[in-house]
């Protein structure tokens, strides 16, 4: 399926209105360094929480690992301090660890800097999983 095609399905349907974090770029960034030291971390805008079904039997095993049901789908990379990403593309994190404010999402490896307005949805991990966590510019 397209690319744009998958983004498409996933992001019909009702959301909830979100707030991620009211700053700059590199205020974002200035941020996330102070309360995360250390640990490589993206700011991300365009970006949808999504609270993810699944099996039971999945579900206990993230919970086993410290993660929660929930992944974001962001589709413009501010920043990135690995250069994982090209400035502009779009991916899908990592399984939460935490969530801080409703703008720092957390992973194993990661921290995720919301900013601007988003959006939160339910959808399953299934539909999410088919995204690759990485992809360039939407085109």
């Amino acid at each position: 399926m397209d690319k744009l095609k998958i983004l498409a399905e996933m992001l019909r349907g009702p959301g909830l209105a979100m707030e991620g974090l009211d700053a700059s770029p590199e205020e974002a960034a200035a941020q996330v360094a102070e309360r995360f030291p250390g640990k490589p971390y993206c700011v991300v805008q365009d970006w949808v929480v999504f609270d993810l079904e699944m099996p039971d039997q999945v579900r206990d095993g993230l919970a086993d690992m410290g993660q929660y049901p929930m992944m974001v789908v962001f589709l413009d990379m501010v920043h990135d301090t690995l250069s994982r990403y090209p400035i502009g593309g779009w991916a899908r994190t990592a399984p939460m660890e935490s969530f801080s404010e409703s703008r720092f999402f957390e992973t194993e490896d990661s921290v995720y800097v919301l900013i601007g307005p988003g959006q939160r949805r339910r959808a399953t991990l299934s539909s999410i999983i088919r995204l690759p966590t990485g992809m360039d510019l939407i085109q």
